[in-house]
């Protein structure tokens, strides 16, 4: 009975962090250049460094992989960021407030820096 209790403590623990990816989506009503993108989040020291792939960069920040990708069409741009904490062992609630001061950071400098 004492193993099959840590069997399913263990795997419910090993469980915990596979929600921890999350998605946001931020749209303005100008184009973004994607030169612009670029550069005002290689210059946030906190994500350096940051790796520059076809439509999309990647850095880490908190530990957790980020993936920042921008898109334009018309006279709107925006961009979908990915965060992904997952198996690195934090909590679900951890994650989320990491996520959110992430989203509220790239949201930041990039309005301050491209719109």
């Amino acid at each position: 009975m004492n193993i099959r209790t840590f069997l399913a403590l263990f795997l419910l623990s090993g469980c915990s962090s596979i929600d921890n990816k999350t998605s946001y989506g931020v749209n303005y009503e100008v184009p973004i250049e994607a030169s612009c993108l670029v550069d005002v989040v290689a210059e946030y020291k906190p994500f350096n460094p940051v790796t520059i792939l076809n439509s999309s960069l990647e850095f880490t920040y908190f530990e957790n992989s980020i993936n920042l990708s921008l898109h334009s069409q018309d006279l709107i741009g925006g961009y979908q960021l990915t965060i992904d904490g997952m198996f690195l062992g934090k909590s679900y609630q951890q994650f989320v407030q990491e996520a959110e001061r992430t989203s509220k950071i790239v949201k930041h400098i990039i309005s301050q820096g491209c719109t």
